[in-house]
């Protein structure tokens, strides 16, 4: 195998594609390798390809090549890195490999880059944004499945309740209520917290871990997502000193309004 590919379709794709030999030398290299990382094919043949990776990603690209090379107990592999472009820009690349059947040559194809990574981190920073503010209100919040069990719970919520989230996610929502039945099905229950509380606020005995129970004020909002409805379930303990300077707030809005 020479410095490019014979194959046009490999030649033209826009993902970098290499080929490394047994020691990870990089045998060709298709021409995106210009447009995304400033070299001609030409300067990297030859190059070993973990020369290219940023330092902090050598070592453990370099022992996943060698496994999947020599081991040869998989088909194909990921590996994440970040290439030093020539400009010394540093790229963020997933890539898959594949090992020829009729040579010891690995196939890597790079799939994501900087932009993509770029955008998950994002979304990421978003995610955390989130949760730092929902983690900080000071009032309970439970997330609840369509099918009324617990997913979530912030840390407010654990406070009311007494339970920590890992100690309550995927058990029946009605566990945090006074009125619960145990005859009662889970999405009957759900539906009868949804009557009373979507949209607007009620009063109800709620029940702590170790059964204690409390006057509290309920309400609740519907999120629609792609894998359906989730409901948030916000929890004032009434016997708290917050409850009155709060309700007082509540209702000199409704008269203003």
């Amino acid at each position: 195998m020479k410095g490019d590919f014979a194959n046009p379709v490999l030649e033209n794709i826009a993902e970098v594609v290499c080929a490394l030999d047994e020691n990870g030398r990089i045998l060709a290299v298709n021409r995106a390798c210009l447009t995304l990382w400033k070299y001609e094919p030409a300067e990297l043949v030859g190059k070993l390809f973990v020369d290219l990776l940023a330092p902090q990603f050598v070592s453990e690209s370099m022992e996943a090549i060698q496994q999947f090379l020599y081991e040869k107990s998989a088909e194909s592999f990921w590996i994440e890195s970040k290439i030093v472009c020539k400009d010394g820009v540093e790229r963020y690349a997933l890539w898959t490999g594949a090992r020829s059947k009729t040579e010891n040559i690995l196939l890597l194809i790079s799939c994501h880059h900087s932009k993509t990574k770029e955008a998950f981190e994002q979304v990421r920073a978003s995610e955390m944004r989130i949760r730092t503010i929902l983690n900080h209100l000071i009032i309970g919040l439970v997330i609840v499945s369509e099918r009324g069990y617990v997913e979530s719970m912030n840390p407010r919520a654990e406070a009311i309740f007494g339970y920590t989230a890992e100690e309550i996610v995927g058990k029946p929502a009605s566990d945090l209520f006074a009125a619960r039945s145990k005859n009662m099905d889970e999405t009957l229950f759900l539906e009868a917290i949804i009557s009373s509380a979507l949209n607007k606020t009620c009063e109800a005995v709620c029940i702590r871990s170790d059964q204690r129970t409390f006057r509290s004020i309920v309400s609740l909002s519907e999120l629609r997502t792609h894998e359906g409805s989730r409901y948030l379930m916000h929890v004032l303990d009434r016997s708290e000193d917050l409850v009155p300077f709060l309700l007082d707030d509540h209702l000199a809005a409704e008269q203003l309004g």
